[in-house]
């Protein structure tokens, strides 16, 4: 379904031009989640789901992650555990019926950010964990749904999120790490096997709290987009298709950009922007124009 915002053609004042993008943004993400059938506009049926249900993990839990580990159909939970007590990674079975079965795994100091894929090419998802106090850690997974001890590579300082892409065009996923005391992103080359070259790092904005990986300008080939916590914005690497990158484009967001996630929100086949602004409690719309560039600032709602 495709759904687009229509806009009169009035002159307005500039406040008034704020309050009615803002008003638009509400609606289109209305509009979606209702085409999704994750909202209904019918006061008798807002509510969409059922009461959670709640699962042990370890302390202080930072980032979830969804896979099928042991390949058996359903889709199990990989959780970082963030606090010094636990320094590990939870990894939530699914047995069925809504229950699962937790096995924790070790991490480097501060797991703060997981992510999923198939990373030696075996068939079996992986998973990629960004540890705040320095390196990515990769855990194989051995097949049944348990992975082998964590190997750890050298990122810059203060990695805070992880995403998975063949960003060289060779097909083994690589991983994209935002370092933030360094104000870069590292870009990590898979050798084939599940193991990694050292780091090429790309220079951000200031504070990189979350980078994602994506097709922006629809030439096949996995970009980056990078939320900037200190600076407000968000920066876009464009792949040259060669394992490098464009210097990167900046656009504004709201105040204090904590998360950045790629999605076609209106419907018409490109992949937008969206930053999670955790000073002003808001989030940035950035729709993309075709070409992987986007509104010097995005709608903030």
């Amino acid at each position: 379904m495709r759904l687009r915002i229509l806009t009169s053609h009035v002159t307005v004042s500039a406040s008034l031009a704020r309050a009615a993008k803002k008003a638009q943004v509400r609606l289109f993400f209305a509009a979606a989640l209702t085409a999704c059938g994750v909202l209904s506009l019918q006061p008798a049926m807002a509510q969409s789901f059922a009461p959670p249900d709640n699962y042990a993990v370890g302390s202080l839990p930072h980032s979830v992650a969804v896979g099928d580990f042991n390949l058996d159909g359903r889709l199990d939970l990989a959780v970082a555990n963030s606090n010094s007590t636990s320094n590990s990674v939870s990894v939530l079975i699914n047995t069925g019926g809504r229950t699962f079965e937790r096995r924790d795994y070790p991490a480097n100091q501060t797991p703060v950010s997981v992510a999923v894929g198939d990373l030696n090419l075996d068939g079996k998802p992986d998973l990629a964990v960004a540890n705040q106090s320095g390196g990515v850690s990769v855990f194989l997974n051995t097949g049944n749904g348990t992975f082998a001890p964590r190997i750890t590579y050298p990122t810059f300082a203060a990695p805070e999120s992880v995403a998975i892409g063949d960003l060289n065009l060779d097909g083994k996923p690589d991983l994209a790490v935002a370092n933030w005391q360094s104000d870069a992103v590292t870009v990590h080359f898979n050798n084939g096997n599940g193991t990694f070259a050292a780091p090429v790092g790309l220079r951000t904005a200031v504070v990189p709290f979350s980078v994602a990986v994506g097709d922006l300008n629809g030439d096949g080939k996995p970009d980056l987009a990078v939320a900037n916590f200190i600076s407000a914005s968000v920066s876009v690497f464009l792949n040259n298709g060669n394992g490098t990158f464009a210097e990167r484009v900046d656009y504004r967001t709201d105040s204090g950009p904590r998360t950045v996630a790629i999605g076609d929100f209106n419907g018409d086949g490109k992949p937008d922007l969206v930053t999670a602004n955790t000073d002003h409690i808001t989030v940035s719309v950035f729709l993309n124009r075709g070409n992987g560039t986007f509104p010097e600032r995005g709608l903030i709602t």
